[in-house]
């Protein structure tokens, strides 16, 4: 297909470096969101004391969970953009097009 002097192809198969480039960035982003959400989860050991049993108390941060679902949601994103880009990557070109 030409559009003015320039033609237009659907075929791009020097994506599949994006692809690759998202792939990597969301593998990241999902090891961060796991090392952000492990940083927000705070556990307090209290030992028994007169009588009283010993208890353990849970705290959660909430900067580093937000941080931790941010972090997700990017990854998320970057595997939408990485499978767009794939299927333009291997999209059929238009001298293959039959017709």
């Amino acid at each position: 297909m030409r559009v003015g002097s320039r033609r237009i192809t659907l075929h791009h198969p020097w994506r599949m470096f994006r692809v690759l480039g998202d792939a990597v960035l969301a593998v990241l982003a999902v090891a961060a969101a796991v090392w952000c959400w492990r940083q927000g989860v705070v556990t307090i050991h209290y030992p028994a004391a007169d009588g009283l049993p010993a208890e353990d108390s849970t705290r959660y941060l909430g900067n580093w969970m937000t941080g931790a679902v941010a972090l997700g949601t990017l990854a998320a994103l970057l595997v939408v953009d990485a499978v767009r880009q794939l299927v333009l990557a291997v999209r059929i070109g238009p001298d293959r097009f039959p017709g």
